[in-house]
C-alpha cells in the first residue's frame, strides 16, 4: 500500500502505523485477560493477534517508504510549525509572519516547540501521541534551531513580498470606479462612488477589498489571479497602502465602513485614527459615545478627534 505524496498522506500514513500498532496491543490485551476454559475464544484471539501484527509489519514497511521522502517530511514540519503558530498569534490581527514577531523569537520559538511535544501537539496527530513517537527525520525538523530558521525565513519571505512597491491602477467608470491591486501579493480592492452627497459632508464611497470578488488587473497574471487564497499575504500592511492609493486618487471620496475581515478591521481602525472624516470606522468608541452618525458629520465636528 502506498501513501500519497502530500502533508496529508505523510500524517495519515503515520495514524495508520499507529492503528495497527493499536490493534496489535488490543489483540495481546485480549489474550491476557482470557479465562484458562476460553480455549476456543483464546484459538480465535491468537489468529487475530497473528493478522494484526501481519498488518502492522506490511503498514510499517508501506509508511517507510512514504517517510522516506524528505522533501514531504520537510512540508510536514512546516505545516505543524504554520499551525501551532497561528494559535499563538490568533489575538493578533496582523498576519502570523508580520516582522514584529521577531521582537518575540525566542519565547515564540520556545513555545512552539513545547506545543509540538505535548501529546496531540502535531497537528492532526491523535491526542494522546507524542512527537517523540514520530519518525526522527520528522523529529529533526521540530529543533528548536529549525523550528527558528523557519520563522525567520518565512518573515524575511513575506517581508520581501510587502515591501514590493508597485501598486498597479485600473479606472472601470473614470472618477467614480478604480481597481488598486498591490502586484508581488495579488492583493486588490476596488473603490466605488455611491452617491454624491450634500456640500457639509461629502460624496460616499464603498470599498470591495476581497479579491474573489475583484478581478485581477495584472496583465502579467501574477500571484492567484482569482483571489482565491486573498488571506495568505493579509495582514502585512499591503492594504493599508492599497486603500491610501485609492483614496490619494479619488480625494473627494469619503469611505463608508462595511463588513469586513479582521484584517481589514485593523486597517479600518488605523486609517480612521489618521482622518476620521475621510474613513468611517464602526468601531470607534469616541465616535460612538458621542452618537455621531458618520455619514452626516462635517469635517469640523471630528477636531477633537484622538489619533
Amino acid at each position: 500500500m502506498a501513501y500519497g505524496h502530500s502533508a496529508d498522506g505523510y500524517l495519515d500514513a503515520i495514524r495508520r502505523l499507529h492503528l495497527a500498532r493499536m490493534q496489535v496491543q488490543l489483540r495481546e490485551q485480549d489474550i491476557e485477560h482470557l479465562r484458562p476454559w476460553n480455549l476456543l475464544q483464546l484459538v480465535g484471539f491468537r489468529s487475530e493477534l497473528r493478522a494484526a501484527r501481519r498488518d502492522a509489519v506490511d503498514t510499517a514497511l508501506a509508511v517507510e517508504r512514504t517517510l522516506s521522502d524528505s522533501t514531504l517530511t520537510r512540508r510536514v514540519a512546516a505545516e505543524a510549525i504554520h499551525t501551532t503558530i497561528r494559535a499563538h498569534r490568533a489575538h493578533s490581527h496582523r498576519h502570523k509572519y508580520h516582522r514584529e514577531i521577531l521582537a518575540e523569537l525566542d519565547h515564540l520559538v520556545r513555545a512552539i516547540a513545547a506545543d509540538l511535544r505535548a501529546p496531540g501537539g502535531l497537528p492532526l496527530a491523535y491526542e494522546h501521541v507524542t512527537l517523540d513517537e514520530m519518525p526522527p527525520a520528522l523529529q529533526a525538523e521540530l529543533t528548536l534551531d529549525q523550528i527558528r530558521r523557519h520563522i525567520t525565513t518565512a518573515v524575511a519571505h513575506y517581508e520581501q513580498v510587502a515591501d514590493d512597491p508597485v501598486l498597479l491602477t485600473q479606472w472601470r467608470r473614470p472618477g467614480r470606479d478604480l481597481v488598486v491591486q498591490h502586484q508581488a501579493s495579488g492583493l486588490r480592492a476596488q473603490f466605488l462612488q455611491v452617491d454624491s452627497g450634500p456640500a457639509d459632508v461629502g460624496a460616499m464611497g464603498t470599498i470591495l477589498s476581497k479579491p474573489y470578488r475583484v478581478g485581477s488587473v495584472d496583465p502579467q497574471g501574477g500571484p492567484d489571479p482569482s483571489g482565491d487564497n486573498w488571506q495568505r499575504y493579509a495582514g502585512l500592511g499591503i492594504g493599508r497602502r492599497i486603500y491610501l492609493e485609492g483614496a490619494r486618487l479619488m480625494p473627494a471620496i469619503r469611505w463608508q465602513a462595511s463588513a469586513a475581515s479582521p484584517h481589514a478591521r485593523g486597517v479600518r481602525a488605523h486609517l480612521h485614527r489618521q482622518d476620521p472624516y475621510t474613513w468611517a470606522h464602526s468601531g470607534c468608541e469616541w465616535c460612538s459615545s458621542r452618537h455621531l452618525d458618520w455619514g452626516r458629520t462635517p469635517r469640523q465636528s471630528f477636531s477633537g478627534h484622538p489619533y
